[in-house]
């Protein structure tokens, strides 16, 4: 999961909510991760402060397809 404040950069398409989730999971689990799938966009705020919460799941090809 990863906690982001919005930009207007996040809904580029090349620096989207896809490639930070990618970004983060290859920070966490090295560069060969491929890919981020199943994303998930959720929206919280206070009276301070918006934030979307995005979790997706990380994954590694085993083989080339």
């Amino acid at each position: 999961m990863l906690d982001v404040s919005a930009t207007s950069k996040m809904f580029n398409e090349e620096r989207g909510v896809r490639a930070l989730l990618l970004m983060k999971a290859r920070s966490l689990y090295g560069e060969d991760i491929d890919d981020v799938v199943n994303i998930a966009v959720s929206q919280t705020s206070d009276w301070q402060s918006r934030h979307f919460i995005v979790k997706g799941d990380a994954i590694r090809y085993k083989e080339n397809l």
